[in-house]
Protein backbone atom coordinates (compact mmCIF):
# COMPACT_ATOMS: atom_id res chain seq x y z
CA UNK A 1 0.00 0.00 0.00
CA UNK A 2 1.26 3.65 -1.03
CA UNK A 3 0.52 4.34 2.90
CA UNK A 4 3.34 2.09 3.93
CA UNK A 5 5.36 4.60 2.15
CA UNK A 6 4.83 7.44 4.02
CA UNK A 7 7.72 8.50 6.07
CA UNK A 8 7.54 11.14 8.91
CA UNK A 9 9.66 14.27 8.54
CA UNK A 10 11.38 13.39 12.05
CA UNK A 11 12.53 10.55 10.71
CA UNK A 12 13.90 11.65 7.59
CA UNK A 13 16.03 14.14 8.99
CA UNK A 14 17.24 10.96 11.01
CA UNK A 15 18.09 9.49 7.67
CA UNK A 16 19.63 13.13 6.22
CA UNK A 17 23.12 12.60 6.96
CA UNK A 18 23.38 9.29 6.01
CA UNK A 19 21.56 9.88 2.45
CA UNK A 20 24.05 13.16 2.17
CA UNK A 21 27.06 10.65 2.10
CA UNK A 22 25.13 8.22 -0.08
CA UNK A 23 24.93 10.85 -2.73
CA UNK A 24 28.11 12.88 -2.27
CA UNK A 25 29.94 8.92 -2.72
CA UNK A 26 27.26 8.34 -5.75
CA UNK A 27 25.32 5.83 -4.22
CA UNK A 28 22.14 6.80 -3.06
CA UNK A 29 19.71 3.98 -2.33
CA UNK A 30 15.99 5.27 -2.36
CA UNK A 31 14.15 8.15 -3.43
CA UNK A 32 12.53 10.36 -0.73
CA UNK A 33 9.96 12.90 -2.31
CA UNK A 34 7.93 15.12 0.50
CA UNK A 35 6.72 12.99 2.50
CA UNK A 36 7.16 9.52 0.58
CA UNK A 37 10.08 7.45 0.18
CA UNK A 38 9.96 4.79 -2.68
CA UNK A 39 13.23 2.52 -4.58
CA UNK A 40 15.37 4.26 -6.71
CA UNK A 41 14.14 6.00 -9.54
CA UNK A 42 15.86 6.95 -13.29
CA UNK A 43 18.17 10.06 -11.54
CA UNK A 44 19.43 7.70 -9.11
CA UNK A 45 20.12 5.03 -11.06
CA UNK A 46 21.99 7.51 -13.47
CA UNK A 47 24.22 8.87 -10.00
CA UNK A 48 24.51 5.47 -9.30
CA UNK A 49 26.18 4.61 -12.71
CA UNK A 50 27.91 8.03 -12.93
CA UNK A 51 29.41 6.55 -9.50
CA UNK A 52 30.53 3.75 -10.69
CA UNK A 53 32.22 5.01 -13.93
CA UNK A 54 34.30 7.37 -12.03
CA UNK A 55 35.38 4.62 -9.84
CA UNK A 56 36.58 2.84 -13.07
CA UNK A 57 38.33 6.18 -13.92
CA UNK A 58 39.82 7.09 -10.73
CA UNK A 59 41.57 3.53 -10.43
CA UNK A 60 42.75 3.21 -14.25
CA UNK A 61 44.26 7.22 -13.94
CA UNK A 62 46.07 5.93 -10.75
CA UNK A 63 47.25 2.69 -12.29
CA UNK A 64 48.63 5.06 -14.99
CA UNK A 65 50.27 7.96 -13.11
CA UNK A 66 51.90 5.44 -9.87
CA UNK A 67 52.89 2.53 -11.49
CA UNK A 68 56.28 3.85 -12.70
CA UNK A 69 59.30 4.46 -10.49
CA UNK A 70 62.54 6.04 -12.59
CA UNK A 71 65.27 4.32 -12.69
CA UNK A 72 64.22 0.99 -11.15
CA UNK A 73 62.23 -0.89 -14.13
CA UNK A 74 62.13 -3.87 -12.03
CA UNK A 75 60.47 -2.57 -9.02
CA UNK A 76 58.50 -0.75 -11.45
CA UNK A 77 56.60 -3.45 -12.60
CA UNK A 78 56.40 -5.15 -9.34
CA UNK A 79 54.50 -2.33 -8.19
CA UNK A 80 52.49 -1.83 -11.62
CA UNK A 81 51.58 -5.13 -10.79
CA UNK A 82 50.32 -4.80 -7.15
CA UNK A 83 49.14 -1.80 -8.36
CA UNK A 84 46.32 -3.27 -11.10
CA UNK A 85 45.41 -6.14 -8.77
CA UNK A 86 44.13 -3.62 -6.42
CA UNK A 87 42.68 -2.02 -9.46
CA UNK A 88 40.96 -4.90 -10.48
CA UNK A 89 39.68 -5.37 -7.29
CA UNK A 90 38.25 -2.34 -6.46
CA UNK A 91 36.59 -2.10 -9.92
CA UNK A 92 35.15 -6.01 -9.49
CA UNK A 93 33.92 -4.83 -6.26
CA UNK A 94 32.59 -1.69 -7.05
CA UNK A 95 30.18 -3.42 -10.06
CA UNK A 96 29.13 -5.76 -7.54
CA UNK A 97 28.03 -3.09 -5.27
CA UNK A 98 26.33 -1.53 -8.16
CA UNK A 99 24.57 -4.51 -8.57
CA UNK A 100 23.26 -5.19 -5.54
CA UNK A 101 21.97 -1.46 -5.17
CA UNK A 102 19.74 -2.36 -7.78
CA UNK A 103 18.83 -6.30 -6.71
CA UNK A 104 17.80 -5.03 -2.78
CA UNK A 105 16.48 -1.81 -4.22
CA UNK A 106 12.94 -2.56 -2.76
CA UNK A 107 14.68 -4.37 0.17
CA UNK A 108 16.18 -0.85 1.52
CA UNK A 109 12.97 0.81 1.09
CA UNK A 110 11.02 -2.06 3.14
CA UNK A 111 14.04 -1.98 6.09
CA UNK A 112 13.30 2.03 6.86
CA UNK A 113 9.73 1.15 6.72
CA UNK A 114 10.07 -1.06 9.06
CA UNK A 115 12.36 0.80 11.28
CA UNK A 116 9.86 3.75 11.19
CA UNK A 117 7.24 1.68 11.86
CA UNK A 118 8.30 -0.22 15.00
CA UNK A 119 9.50 3.51 16.24
CA UNK A 120 5.94 4.54 15.65
CA UNK A 121 5.05 1.93 18.53
CA UNK A 122 7.61 2.61 20.18
CA UNK A 123 8.00 6.82 20.31
CA UNK A 124 10.27 8.49 21.65
CA UNK A 125 11.43 11.95 20.46
CA UNK A 126 14.39 12.92 22.93
CA UNK A 127 16.06 9.46 21.36
CA UNK A 128 14.97 10.24 18.13
CA UNK A 129 16.36 13.87 18.20
CA UNK A 130 19.55 12.25 19.76
CA UNK A 131 20.11 9.99 16.60
CA UNK A 132 19.17 13.27 14.02
CA UNK A 133 22.74 14.87 15.55
CA UNK A 134 24.64 11.27 16.53
CA UNK A 135 24.25 10.33 13.14
CA UNK A 136 26.07 14.29 11.48
CA UNK A 137 28.54 13.47 14.35
CA UNK A 138 29.39 10.06 12.95
CA UNK A 139 28.99 10.71 9.48
CA UNK A 140 31.68 13.88 9.85
CA UNK A 141 33.90 12.95 12.12
CA UNK A 142 34.80 9.58 10.48
CA UNK A 143 35.03 11.39 7.45
CA UNK A 144 37.39 13.97 9.44
CA UNK A 145 39.36 11.25 10.63
CA UNK A 146 39.60 9.25 7.51
CA UNK A 147 40.78 12.33 5.68
CA UNK A 148 43.10 13.35 8.18
CA UNK A 149 44.89 10.25 8.90
CA UNK A 150 45.98 10.50 5.04
CA UNK A 151 46.65 13.49 4.82
CA UNK A 152 49.30 13.02 7.72
CA UNK A 153 50.95 10.61 5.12
CA UNK A 154 51.00 13.19 2.37
CA UNK A 155 52.45 16.05 4.94
CA UNK A 156 55.41 13.68 5.80
CA UNK A 157 55.84 12.55 2.54
CA UNK A 158 54.68 8.80 2.78
CA UNK A 159 52.13 9.34 0.28
CA UNK A 160 52.18 11.20 -2.71
CA UNK A 161 48.97 13.42 -3.19
CA UNK A 162 47.57 11.32 -6.36
CA UNK A 163 47.40 9.11 -2.90
CA UNK A 164 45.67 11.18 -1.00
CA UNK A 165 43.22 12.24 -3.30
CA UNK A 166 42.88 8.18 -4.46
CA UNK A 167 41.86 7.49 -0.94
CA UNK A 168 39.35 10.02 -0.33
CA UNK A 169 38.04 8.33 -3.81
CA UNK A 170 38.48 4.86 -2.12
CA UNK A 171 36.16 6.16 0.47
CA UNK A 172 33.23 4.80 -1.45
CA UNK A 173 33.57 1.36 -0.17
CA UNK A 174 33.19 3.06 3.29
CA UNK A 175 30.20 4.40 2.92
CA UNK A 176 27.48 1.59 3.07
CA UNK A 177 29.87 0.79 6.60
CA UNK A 178 28.95 3.48 8.19
CA UNK A 179 25.09 3.79 6.93
CA UNK A 180 25.09 -0.22 8.63
CA UNK A 181 26.35 0.87 11.68
CA UNK A 182 24.05 3.74 12.04
CA UNK A 183 21.08 1.49 11.13
CA UNK A 184 22.10 -1.79 13.45
CA UNK A 185 22.59 0.69 15.85
CA UNK A 186 19.47 2.56 15.64
CA UNK A 187 18.08 -1.09 15.47
CA UNK A 188 19.44 -1.73 18.84
CA UNK A 189 18.04 1.43 20.55
CA UNK A 190 14.39 0.03 19.02
CA UNK A 191 15.10 -3.28 20.81
CA UNK A 192 15.90 -1.49 24.15
CA UNK A 193 12.90 0.69 23.70
CA UNK A 194 11.21 -2.65 22.96
CA UNK A 195 11.89 -4.13 25.87
CA UNK A 196 10.95 -1.46 28.39
CA UNK A 197 7.39 -1.20 26.72
CA UNK A 198 7.33 -4.86 27.13
CA UNK A 199 8.75 -5.07 31.03
CA UNK A 200 5.96 -1.82 32.01
CA UNK A 201 3.55 -4.02 30.14
CA UNK A 202 3.83 -6.97 31.91
CA UNK A 203 4.07 -4.84 34.77
CA UNK A 204 0.81 -3.64 34.27
CA UNK A 205 -0.66 -6.66 33.76
CA UNK A 206 0.82 -7.94 37.17
CA UNK A 207 -0.22 -5.51 39.35
CA UNK A 208 -4.15 -5.11 37.93
CA UNK A 209 -6.56 -7.63 39.47
CA UNK A 210 -8.48 -10.22 37.24
CA UNK A 211 -11.65 -8.24 37.02
CA UNK A 212 -10.07 -5.35 35.68
CA UNK A 213 -8.22 -7.24 33.42
CA UNK A 214 -11.33 -9.04 31.75
CA UNK A 215 -13.32 -5.37 31.48
CA UNK A 216 -10.03 -3.98 29.88
CA UNK A 217 -9.57 -7.27 27.36
CA UNK A 218 -9.71 -5.67 24.08
CA UNK A 219 -7.45 -2.94 25.35
CA UNK A 220 -4.91 -5.16 26.72
CA UNK A 221 -5.30 -7.70 23.13
CA UNK A 222 -4.49 -4.46 21.45
CA UNK A 223 -1.42 -3.61 23.46
CA UNK A 224 0.30 -7.31 22.63
CA UNK A 225 -0.26 -7.09 18.98
CA UNK A 226 1.45 -3.55 19.19
CA UNK A 227 4.09 -5.04 21.08
CA UNK A 228 3.92 -8.29 18.82
CA UNK A 229 4.16 -5.73 15.60
CA UNK A 230 6.94 -3.68 16.98
CA UNK A 231 9.06 -6.95 17.46
CA UNK A 232 8.23 -8.36 13.94
CA UNK A 233 9.48 -4.78 12.56
CA UNK A 234 13.05 -4.96 14.26
CA UNK A 235 13.88 -8.86 13.50
CA UNK A 236 12.61 -8.50 10.23
CA UNK A 237 14.86 -4.89 9.85
CA UNK A 238 18.04 -6.71 11.14
CA UNK A 239 17.43 -9.33 8.23
CA UNK A 240 16.91 -6.53 5.67
CA UNK A 241 19.77 -5.06 6.77
CA UNK A 242 22.08 -8.49 6.49
CA UNK A 243 21.07 -8.96 3.21
CA UNK A 244 21.30 -5.53 2.05
CA UNK A 245 24.97 -4.83 3.71
CA UNK A 246 26.11 -7.94 3.93
CA UNK A 247 28.68 -7.72 1.30
CA UNK A 248 30.39 -4.91 1.97
CA UNK A 249 30.14 -5.43 6.00
CA UNK A 250 31.91 -9.43 5.29
CA UNK A 251 34.48 -7.39 2.84
CA UNK A 252 35.49 -4.78 5.47
CA UNK A 253 35.93 -7.60 8.08
CA UNK A 254 38.08 -9.35 5.72
CA UNK A 255 40.33 -6.60 4.89
CA UNK A 256 40.35 -5.13 8.49
CA UNK A 257 41.55 -8.81 9.80
CA UNK A 258 44.13 -9.32 6.67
Amino acid sequence: MILDNVIDREFQMMLLPLNILEILYCQPKFRITETFITPNGIRENLLCTLGVLLMILANVGYVSINSYIPGNDEISDIIHSFICTDAAFYIVYCLLMYAMNIIYKNQIVQLIIKMQKAYRVLQNENGLRRFQKSNWIFVVAVFLFYFTYNLSYTIFNIYRVTHLLYDVVLFYFDVNIIVAIRIVKFLEYELILWKKELNKFLKTCSTTNHNQLVKYLVNVSYEERLLLSAYSNIIGAFGLCANVFGMSVSNFLLNFMS
